[in-house]
């Protein structure tokens, strides 16, 4: 499952980078239900941040900010300096 979720992940970005908004949406959202936040934190950090992603390119600015103050909180449970690099990256979009 974690596998699958992973290369969710990664199709999803290639999805945002073509800019198909309404598909990526239903997607991330049938994998986020089934990515549990204890039992797979990082992933679900990157499944906010890339719907965080996906808000901006739809010009949702304060859904975008939310969805990366909750992939925030996430990282703040785990050691990341990378990820937190990303996170602060796309919260520069926004702010």
């Amino acid at each position: 499952t974690r596998l699958m979720m992973t290369g969710a992940a990664n199709h999803f970005e290639a999805l945002i980078h073509e800019e198909r908004v309404a598909e990526t949406r239903l997607l991330l959202e049938e994998v986020q239900s089934g990515a549990d936040p204890r039992e797979y934190p990082l992933l679900h950090q990157k499944l906010l941040e890339l719907t965080a992603q996906l808000e901006i390119l739809a010009g949702n600015w304060d859904p975008a900010l939310t969805q990366l103050e909750r992939a925030w909180a996430l990282l703040k449970a785990e050691e990341g300096p990378i990820t937190e690099l990303y996170l602060a990256k796309w919260r520069a979009v926004v702010v």
